[in-house]
This record gives C-alpha cells, sequence and structure tokens, in this order.
C-alpha cells in the first residue's frame, strides 16, 4: 500500500511572478521610433498650419477653418498677392510714362482706381 508522503501535500506558498514590461523585439522597437517621428513631424505640421493661419486673411467664419481649407486659403491669397505684384510691376511702367510736371491736378490720375490693383478683395475665398 502506498503512503502518500507528506511534504507533496502541503501546499507551498507560491511565489508571485515578478511582472515585467512587455519585452520589445527589433520590430516594436522600430515601432515605438517611427510612431515618436510621426508623431514629432504631425505636431510640426499642425504648428506650421497655425502659424500660416495667423499670416493670412481669412473670411469671417462661424468656426476655425480647417487645416485644409487654410492651406487652400494660403494658395488662394498668394496667387492674388502674385496677381498685384504683376499688375502693380504694369502700372509702375505705365506711372513712369507720365510726365509729373505737366500735371496740373491730380484729377488726372482718377483713372488709376480702374487699376485691377484696386480690385483684390481678401475676403473673396475661391474654390
Amino acid at each position: 500500500m502506498d503512503v502518500p508522503t507528506i511534504g507533496k501535500s502541503i501546499a507551498q506558498p507560491k511565489k508571485k511572478p515578478r511582472r515585467r514590461g512587455p519585452r520589445l523585439t527589433g520590430v516594436s522597437k522600430q515601432r515605438r521610433v517611427a510612431n515618436a517621428r510621426e508623431r514629432r513631424r504631425v505636431e510640426i505640421l499642425n504648428m506650421n498650419i497655425q502659424i500660416l493661419r495667423h499670416m493670412i486673411p481669412l473670411p469671417p467664419q462661424d468656426k476655425e477653418p480647417s487645416k485644409t481649407e487654410v492651406i487652400w486659403l494660403a494658395v488662394d491669397y498668394i496667387t492674388e498677392l502674385n496677381k498685384m505684384l504683376e499688375t502693380a510691376d504694369q502700372w509702375q511702367v505705365d506711372l513712369d510714362l507720365i510726365d509729373v510736371d505737366s500735371l496740373d491736378s491730380l484729377d488726372s490720375l482718377d483713372s488709376l482706381g480702374d487699376s485691377p490693383l484696386f480690385d483684390f478683395d481678401a475676403w473673396k475665398v475661391t474654390n
């Protein structure tokens, strides 16, 4: 007859296993680095869009324009500024041809108000 041994029947207090953080494999380390790099890239992009948002004239709106809208508005604004520069250059050439000494009054310059240079509407949103 088998006699049970006392040592095996008595419950030994179990040691709790020490919890370790997940071991990072080479791939997961690369992912963490890539994720941090992407977070930094997005942070810089958002910061630059905020700067752009303050640099361009925005139409009055109930809500703040989205990032995409800010970029499109900036493109439109820069395009309009380029057109104004081209027009201003043309008007400068025309003004250089005017003999200022022969002008009796500034009334003869009234036609300058018809220039496309004065047609810029900063609030116009073109799509």
